[in-house]
């Protein structure tokens, strides 16, 4: 897909993506570069979709193949995971298509994770499915990046040990 310069970028939902341009540090000249690059095909949740990777940054927009909207942009994944937590990715609601949030997680002795608060983490930007505090279950699955550790289904309540 490629966007002559002076053509208008048409977003799935304007308010939302532009306030997301903003936080992601995404620009219409940076979404434009991305749009120039070969799309990988994909899913979205109505129609096919392709992912467009900015060749600089490396972030990634999805444009639905049928109607031409860019319906996600991709913000800065976290630098490196400290040794005693896990990258876990959680499922996000309400993007258009099956889109991954990646993100920090603690092991606990039972084999469930409990989701962390990363410092990106913003409710009304994005809302995860498993939000932070969350305690679920993960299982590896197969996204676009890869083989990954994804959370799955909330973990069931656990008894409480009395003394």
């Amino acid at each position: 897909m490629s966007k002559a310069a002076d053509e208008p970028l048409h977003f799935s939902n304007e308010q939302k993506l532009r306030k997301q341009m903003r936080k992601r540090g995404w620009t219409e000249q940076t979404i434009r570069e991305a749009l120039r690059t070969t799309g990988i095909p994909s899913r979205g949740k109505q129609h096919r979709a392709s992912r467009y990777v900015h060749p600089v940054s490396g972030k990634s927009i999805l444009v639905d193949d049928v109607t031409g909207e860019i319906f996600h942009l991709g913000g800065k994944d976290s630098d490196m995971t400290p040794p005693n937590l896990e990258r876990v990715y959680v499922p996000l609601l309400d993007e258009g298509a099956n889109v991954w949030r990646p993100t920090l997680a603690q092991r606990l002795v039972d084999g469930t994770y409990l989701i962390l608060q990363t410092k990106d983490y913003d409710p009304d930007d994005e809302i995860w499915e498993f939000p932070p505090g969350s305690r679920v279950v993960c299982r590896q699955k197969r996204l676009s990046m890869g083989k990954v550790l994804a959370a799955v289904k909330l973990a069931p309540a656990t008894k409480r040990l009395t003394a």
